[in-house]
């Protein structure tokens, strides 16, 4: 139904509403009134058989009594005058029961009583109607009749109030057409101005049209509040032209204006690619020197830390260069003698063992930094005994290390290698440990540097821990970012952990994540492959 009045014009979708509650209204109120006339017409139908059968039962009353089924069946015989009635059955009462004793059929088959007191109210099922009447003698029921009647009057009384309802409901719906046309055009005229106004203004644009009032009904209102709506557009509208009209003024001179400042902003957008760029090249020069720098402290602090067993296996053989002379004067002035003899090799031997251990140990220490130096050098691949290269970092570090209070510790199986470039890891471990000598402990306190090794399913887990000061989180945020430090006035360049976080991610292709409180410390998590991928 609503597709079907969806596209219909609102005169016409009127005109179908006032249709549907006129026909509506009139149906119902002709339902309404058959009802009540078959009712009526039922109920006259019932009186009249009614009436009919109890005078038959009254005249069955002697027959009855006496059992003169003769005088029974020749009073049934008197319903032959009445062509509705197919049948009737007389029942007389013995001990409680019911016995025929005389019948009548009009050729039509009809049911039998069953049951005692059976249609006493009378009953219609279709066309057929069935009453019973008791039959009595002295206000004592001796019988029943039973009669059946086919009422053909019933079609033709619904047949009749059928036509009577359709010729009504024609001719109502005819008038409220006619009424419905001849006051639809006077109904929504002012609608029709309304809708040709808009349109006018539409195709015009022409905002000082204005719809003219007809009535003084809602439609009025509706025409009076358009109006003002018109006005307000008519406002705004002519303000809209006035601010086009001073825009376009300012947009002639603005062109000009843009198209200088386009241009200086591409000149701007060059100097800052320039400028990028230099500061790209700026940051790796600086990154490659404290690369350098590094090494550079590192051969530093070897060479001193060299120094001391040297010299001391030079002085050792100094002394046993004076003894061997002195053991030469006693041989040629032939005044050596056993005692003399034995002197000299007991310090012989000592000096030989000095100068032994302690070339020994400036041997281990340049074999250590020749590795370590090699490897950041070289950045060469190789395969690594994890334990026992941190142990060699820290060893060329000694000359820094010794000179702080701080107590470096190593956990890693000696089990865990690693195929990775060995100088990366080195500057790695070297940085970190640097930063936290010189950031993390303060006031010359104690502190202590974990680093814990683990190997989990072909991934290297390093992680570096101190107990120093730790971070705020702001500062946290900005610890790998190029040239951030905390330490600018003592001289940091704030390339070290940015530095770190390059041979992480580009050198062992890995990540470093970080972790600190104030007062609990630093924490830095590195992951790396085990085998190069």
């Amino acid at each position: 139904m609503m597709k079907l009045t969806r596209n219909l014009s609102f005169k016409n979708k009127l005109l179908l509403l006032i249709l549907s509650i006129t026909f509506i209204s009139l149906l119902t109120s002709a339902i309404t009134f058959s009802v009540l006339l078959e009712s009526t017409f039922k109920q006259n139908l019932n009186d009249n058989a009614r009436s009919n059968l109890s005078l038959l039962a009254y005249n069955l009353g002697p027959a009855i009594s006496f059992n003169d089924k003769d005088a029974a069946v020749e009073i049934l015989n008197s319903l032959k005058t009445s062509p509705y009635v197919s049948g009737a059955n007389v029942y007389r009462v013995e001990n409680g029961t019911l016995s025929a004793v005389a019948s009548y059929k009009n050729g039509t088959n009809f049911s039998s009583i069953s049951a005692l007191e059976v249609y006493l109210t009378p009953t219609f099922d279709g066309l057929s109607h069935y009453i019973t009447a008791p039959i009595t003698v002295d206000n004592d029921t001796i019988g029943y009749v039973f009669q059946h009647s086919v009422l053909h009057q019933l079609n033709a009384f619904h047949q009749k109030v059928a036509i009577t309802v359709g010729i009504t409901l024609s001719f109502c719906l005819l008038i409220s057409f006619i009424i419905s046309l001849k006051f639809q055009r006077r109904l929504l005229q002012p609608l029709f101005n309304l809708l040709s106004t808009t349109q006018a203004i539409r195709t015009q644009q022409d905002y000082t049209l204005r719809v003219r009032e007809t009535s003084h009904d809602e439609f009025s209102q509706l025409t009076q509040s358009f109006n003002h709506m018109l006005n307000e557009i008519e406002v705004h509208y002519r303000r809209q032209l006035a601010t086009e009209d001073k825009v376009r003024l300012l947009n002639l001179g603005l062109e000009d204006k843009i198209a200088e400042r386009t241009e200086q902003l591409e000149q701007s957008n060059i100097e800052l690619k320039n400028t990028l760029s230099e500061l790209e090249q700026y940051q790796a020069k600086l990154v490659e020197q404290e690369k350098m720098a590094s090494l550079g402290n590192l051969v530093a602090g070897i060479a001193h830390e060299v120094n001391t067993p040297v010299g001391i296996g030079v002085t050792a053989i100094s002394h046993l260069g004076e003894e061997v002379r002195a053991l030469q004067e006693h041989y040629e002035n032939n005044t050596l003698s056993q005692k003399v003899l034995q002197q000299f090799l007991a310090q012989a031997i000592d000096g030989t063992n000095i100068s032994l251990s302690n070339l020994s140990r400036a041997a281990d220490l340049i074999s250590s930094f020749k590795r370590i130096a090699v490897d950041q050098a070289s950045g060469a691949v190789r395969e690594l005994n994890i334990k026992n290269y941190l142990e060699e970092i820290l060893l060329s570090l000694r000359p820094k290390l010794k000179k702080v209070p701080h107590t470096i510790c190593i956990d890693c199986a000696q089990s865990i290698t690693a195929h990775c470039n060995a100088g990366t890891l080195s500057q790695i471990i070297t940085n970190l440990l640097m930063n936290s000598i010189k950031h993390a402990f303060k006031d010359n306190a104690r502190g202590k540097i974990t680093i814990s090794v683990t190997q989990n399913q072909g991934d290297i887990e390093l992680i570096y821990q101190d107990n120093g000061c730790g971070m705020p989180a702001e500062e946290l945020t900005q610890l790998f970012e190029p040239f951030y430090t905390t330490a600018r006035n003592k001289g940091g360049s704030g390339l070290g952990a940015h530095l770190v976080y390059n041979l992480v991610t580009q050198g062992l292709h890995g990540h470093i994540v970080a972790s600190s409180k104030v007062g609990e410390g630093l924490s830095l998590t590195i992951t790396f492959p085990a085998q190069p991928k």
